[in-house]
Order: C-alpha cells, then sequence, then structure tokens
C-alpha cells in the first residue's frame, strides 16, 4: 500500500476516534470510514457489518454505497459455513476471500443473482475480533468484477478492519461508560444524602438532586458562597473557616451546622469531605456527604431537658423531705420532748401524770407512722421481702389510713417479678397516688394489679377533678419520671384525664420482657 494510502487511513483511524469521542454516533463514524475507503480503492464497496449480541446474527453497521436494493437481504445476516464472505468470516473469525460470488460454493445460492444484479461480484471479508476473542462484526470490500487480492488489498483490509474495530470497541467502552454514569447518578440522586465534589480551587463542581432539592435549586448547580449565605449567621464564619484550613492542609474534616433551606426554616447539617488526589498524586479536590440530622438534635436535646427535669424533681423531692423532717417532725419531736420533761419536774398527780405520757405516747405514735410513711416514700422493704403485690396493698392501706379515703386495692396472678420491674411499678403507683390525693379531690380510688398471659398491668383510677396530660406540671417525680421509669423496663405508661372527667394511670409491662430481665439477673 502506498506511503499516501497509509497516510489516508491513520488519518481516517484519527477522524473515527476523534467523532466518538465528540459524542457521534457509531453509524456516522462507520459510513465516514467507508467512504474514505471507497475513496482510496475506485470500484471497491465496502461494508461494516456488526455482531448481534447474541452471536449468530451480524447486522448493518455501515456502508454509504451498498446497494440499497440489498440492505433488506442483509438485515440481519445469519452467521455460518456457506453464508457469504462475512457469515463465514465471523463463523471461522478468519479472514474469507469470494473471488467470484457466481461460483463459490460459500455464497449461498438464493443470493447470487441478486448479489450479481446489483454489481457485487467479489466479497472479500475482515472479521473484527478483540484480543480476547470475541468477534465484534466484519469489514467487507466488493467488487463488480470477479477478483483476488493483491498484498496491497490485504493490507488495506486488514487495516481497515482495525480502524472499524477500534471504532466498535471504543463506543461500547463509552456506552458502558455512560451507563455506568447514569446507574452513579441515579444513585447519587435517589438516596436521601447531600452529596458535593469540589474542584483543587475549592468551587463545587457537582451538587445531587438531594442537596438541590434541600436548597430549592432542583436541576441547578450552586456555588460554596451561596452555601455560606444559607448558613445561619451563628455557624457561617466558623464553618467557612473550619472548610478553608481543612482545605488548605488537605484534611478531611467533619462540621455540624444550621443551613436555611428553601421554605426559610434552619435545619441542622452534619457534613464531611475527604480530599481526593489523581493517580499522580496531584490534589484534585474534596468529596463530601451532608446529612439532616435536626431530628437527632432535637432529641438529644429533648433528652438532655428531661435530664435536667428528673435532676431537678429529684431534688425537690430531697428538699420536700428535708423541710418534711426539719419542719415537722423535728419540732413534734421537740414537742414531746418538752412535755415528757415538763413531767417528770413537776408534781403531778397520778392521774394528771398518767394522761400526760398517754398523750406523749399518742403523739410518738403518730411521728412513727409519719415516718414510716416518709421511709416508705423513699423505699419500702416490704417490696423486697414481699413482693409487689404485697407491698402495694400495705402502701394503700397505710394512704388509706392516713388521708382518710377509700382506697380500693384488687390484685390478680402476679408473681415475683425482677427487682427493676417490681420497683418500677411500685413507684409508679406511688407517684399515682400522690397525685390523686393532692389534687384529684376523689374520695375513692381504684387500684389494680394483674398479670395476663402476656403482660402485668398497673391501673389506677379515680373519679376526680381530673386535668389536662399535655399541659399538666406535677411536683416531685411527676409524670416525666413514671413515663422514663417505664422505658427503663421497655414498658408502657398511658394516662387518660380531662378536666371534672377523672384520671385513670395505666402501666404495661410485656411478659417477655419481664424474662428478658429476669435472664440478665435483674
Amino acid at each position: 500500500m502506498k506511503s499516501t494510502g497509509r497516510d489516508a487511513l491513520s488519518a481516517a483511524k484519527d477522524r473515527a476516534i476523534g467523532l466518538i469521542a465528540s459524542g457521534v454516533g457509531l453509524p456516522e463514524v462507520l459510513d465516514e470510514l467507508c467512504r474514505t475507503i471507497d475513496v482510496l480503492t475506485p470500484g471497491v464497496v465496502s461494508t461494516v457489518l456488526r455482531m448481534d449480541p447474541d452471536g449468530k446474527r451480524l447486522w448493518p453497521g455501515g456502508g454509504p454505497a451498498f446497494p440499497t436494493a440489498l440492505r433488506p437481504a442483509i438485515n440481519p445476516w445469519t452467521i455460518g459455513p456457506n453464508r457469504g464472505a462475512c457469515g463465514t468470516a465471523a463463523f471461522l473469525k478468519q479472514r474469507v476471500i469470494i473471488a467470484d460470488v457466481t461460483t463459490d460454493p460459500r455464497w449461498p445460492d438464493e443470493y447470487r443473482t441478486l448479489a450479481v444484479d446489483h454489481g457485487l461480484r467479489a466479497s472479500w471479508s475482515q472479521p473484527l475480533i478483540t484480543s480476547g476473542g470475541v468477534v465484534l462484526g466484519t469489514f467487507a470490500m466488493y467488487y463488480a468484477e470477479p477478483r483476488v487480492p493483491e498484498a496491497a488489498d490485504l493490507e488495506l483490509i486488514e487495516a481497515a478492519g482495525q480502524i472499524a474495530l477500534i471504532a466498535i470497541q471504543l463506543e461500547q467502552s463509552q456506552a458502558a461508560l455512560r451507563e455506568s454514569e447514569g446507574r452513579f447518578r441515579l444513585v447519587v440522586n435517589t438516596v436521601p444524602v447531600m452529596l458535593w465534589t469540589s474542584d483543587a480551587e475549592s468551587n463545587w463542581t457537582y451538587i445531587n438532586y438531594a442537596w438541590n432539592e434541600f436548597a430549592g435549586r432542583a436541576g441547578r448547580s450552586d456555588t460554596v458562597s451561596s452555601w455560606v449565605e444559607s448558613m445561619h449567621p451563628d455557624d457561617a464564619g466558623q464553618s467557612a473557616e473550619a472548610y478553608i484550613a481543612a482545605f488548605d492542609r488537605r484534611l478531611p474534616f467533619e462540621r455540624e451546622y444550621r443551613l436555611r433551606r428553601h421554605d426559610g426554616i434552619y435545619r441542622w447539617i452534619f457534613d464531611q469531605g475527604l480530599p481526593r488526589f489523581h493517580a499522580d498524586g496531584a490534589f484534585a479536590g474534596y468529596i463530601g456527604s451532608a446529612f439532616d440530622v435536626t431530628e437527632r438534635k432535637l432529641a438529644a436535646e429533648a433528652l438532655l431537658m428531661v435530664s435536667r427535669r428528673l435532676i431537678q424533681a429529684q431534688e425537690d423531692e430531697r428538699t420536700r423531705v428535708a423541710r418534711e423532717l426539719h419542719d415537722d417532725i423535728t419540732q413534734r419531736l421537740a414537742l414531746v420532748s418538752v412535755s415528757l420533761e415538763r413531767l417528770k419536774r413537776g408534781s403531778a398527780e397520778a392521774v394528771e401524770l398518767r394522761d400526760g405520757i398517754g398523750a406523749a405516747s399518742a403523739q410518738i405514735g403518730d411521728l412513727a407512722r409519719d415516718i414510716q410513711a416518709l421511709s416508705h416514700r423513699l423505699h419500702s422493704s416490704k417490696l423486697d421481702l414481699l413482693g409487689l403485690a404485697r407491698a402495694a396493698s400495705d402502701m394503700c392501706a397505710e394512704l388509706s389510713d392516713l388521708h382518710g379515703v377509700t382506697i380500693d386495692f384488687r390484685t390478680e396472678g402476679v408473681a415475683q417479678l425482677p427487682g427493676d420491674v417490681s420497683l418500677c411499678l411500685f413507684r409508679v403507683l406511688q407517684e399515682a397516688l400522690q397525685n390523686a390525693l393532692k389534687y384529684s379531690g376523689s374520695r375513692q380510688i381504684q387500684v389494680s394489679l394483674r398479670s395476663g398471659a402476656r403482660e402485668i398491668e398497673l391501673t389506677v383510677v379515680d373519679a376526680g377533678a381530673g386535668f389536662d396530660p399535655r399541659a399538666a406540671k406535677r411536683d416531685g417525680l411527676g409524670l416525666t419520671s413514671m413515663r422514663e421509669r417505664m422505658k427503663l423496663v421497655d414498658g408502657e405508661l398511658s394516662i387518660k384525664s380531662q378536666p371534672g372527667a377523672g384520671t385513670t394511670v395505666r402501666a404495661r409491662v410485656s411478659i417477655d420482657g419481664v424474662r428478658a430481665h429476669e435472664r440478665v439477673g435483674v
């Protein structure tokens, strides 16, 4: 092949690669290649056929000079031995030269006349085979008269076939890349995470759909400056400084800040970024992800608030007990002491002395009962020794006598329970009764403690004043304490009440939960 032909083929190769890279469709690229070959070799008609994914058929790929009337016959063309130059070459994976279609047995009889009538008398075909041995198609050259190739012809068909193979492989690679990128973008645009990338100059180069949706700019890009402008004023300065410092040092970073959503509401964002580097080690920018952690922050703040309320409630309880001991118990003990001292120093008659001692004894008895009740509020020894049912029954009886109300206690099927479950239900009962006695005004309270097949249930019902549970604020540990205690044993607390309609407090612990606490030895 002359040097001019080689130069033309080299140019054709470069042009084919350039066209594919610029996004031109493969049929147009293959047509352009065939035009180049047709110009280099006067009288030739060149074509490219592409292999079907099933590996059994060839489809037209390129060849603008190929007779239009023959196109239906090769659309598709089955491969196999004796299937013309192209079908046989693809089947055997080797070049096939048919010098005369009218006599060569490899040309199908039913197509001999059709080929000759349309100016195709000789057919040479080069299979397009990858380095892995996969046939991607064929490159063919047709002549109007019988002909065998010379050395230059063979060089030409092989070179042209190589160009066609490169073009097909390049297109397949780009198609696979586009599919891969499409899948990647589908993933990053559907995950509920805000993703971003930046270049080495700290300019954002990509923001996924989730971020744009958050910002209210779906389908558009964003900039670092607009990102900072959308931050809460209290967070913007420090967050921007942390980003710039990490960027300058090529270090990973993490940051929490408040970012204004498209509706104007600030949301807490946890943002993290990692530096990217090219294969040669050069800094390429950052890739990062951001999560809306507002609910987590609110939950943490709520938990902190609950903890503070519990601590404050416990301190209030200790203060109340201390005040009760100092202002009531201690004063009453002092009065008893003064009375006994007066009797000791006096010269009272026997009857008067007996009455004085009797009064002091009664005062001491009252003190003992009050101290016992106070002790029970702090901790019930009966709970440890006799179990929940007995401790609850005795507490109901003591409070009934102390306050002059009727507390009807009933129990059914409650056996020995793990210590923390018993203590939890005991404290809930204690708090519910104290609230009922202090706030309800009811003279009768119903208490039920029963164990069924699936759960243990404690119910405290009064028909008193009632209240709004959503706005209620109780002294002591209160409703918050009861709810938090039930969480510790995986239980549930429900409070039904409304002004003027009484209150029902119901605490439930599942039997499975009880067994779980038994297994861990609590």
